[in-house]
């Protein structure tokens, strides 16, 4: 019978930055496992984490030594920039159009347009 060493504990990504905080250090996570329960798992006297969520495996990081040090993935930045600008590959831009003409907006109590 094999027994799982590992250490294993659910902790939730940031709701806004895709990080993850293990030992007051910051690993990053792709954006769509903001504000997520994930699985952080690592070998007893290991030296890299994987990062879970809802079982599949996210994310894999070499842990370092100190504290507030963020650890990024080049892919993952990039991802959590792209979504943070809005822009999709698979979906064309989409475009506010305003069907008022701005003199008839109202503005607050006691101003004029």
């Amino acid at each position: 019978m094999r027994f799982d060493s590992d250490y294993a504990e659910v902790r939730r990504v940031h709701n806004v930055l895709p990080f993850v905080t293990i030992d007051a250090n910051r690993y990053s996570v792709p954006p769509e496992a903001l504000g997520h329960k994930v699985e952080i798992r690592r070998k007893v006297n290991g030296v890299n984490v994987e990062i879970r969520l809802a079982g599949r495996l996210i994310a894999t990081h070499r842990l370092v030594a100190g504290r507030r040090i963020d650890v990024r993935n080049p892919e993952h930045r990039a991802a959590a920039q792209a979504l943070a600008l809005g822009w999709n590959s698979d979906r064309p831009d989409l475009r506010l159009i305003a069907d008022h003409d701005d003199e008839h907006v109202a503005g607050p109590p006691g101003t004029r347009r």
